[in-house]
């Protein structure tokens, strides 16, 4: 019989102890919870000629820019730290590029896309 109460006493124990760590656990209202907001930016850049040579030195060069425009995203934070008297923080950042072919004229475009976090000081 004693056996058979030793593991409902340690299921006892566990369950007391999850129900007190969860009971600790403060909820945040809702001016502590961050607002997101999302900011891209696109760049578009025309290959001269089709060649391969050509489409990889122009890739570098907007995927350059990208990343540019990321460090400039990075700066975004500081604006919204101003404007929202709020801590800021970079969430996600995503860079893309993609060759396409209109017709005569081969493009290369760009994108950054950037998530920011704002949680209001008290």
């Amino acid at each position: 019989m004693r056996h058979a109460l030793l593991p409902v006493a340690v299921l006892f124990m566990i369950q007391t102890t999850v129900a007190d760590a969860q009971a600790d656990r403060t909820t945040p209202t809702a001016s502590q919870v961050p607002a997101r907001i999302n900011i891209g930016m696109n760049i578009s850049q025309r290959l001269l000629n089709n060649s391969v040579e050509e489409q990889r030195r122009t890739e570098r060069a907007v995927r350059r820019r990208l990343y540019e425009m990321a460090m400039e995203a990075m700066e975004e934070c500081m604006l919204l730290v101003d404007v929202f008297q709020a801590e800021c923080r970079i969430s996600s950042l995503n860079l893309n590029s993609t060759i396409q072919d209109q017709g005569d004229v081969p493009m290369i475009h760009g994108n950054v896309n950037g998530q920011y976090e704002i949680i209001p000081r008290r």
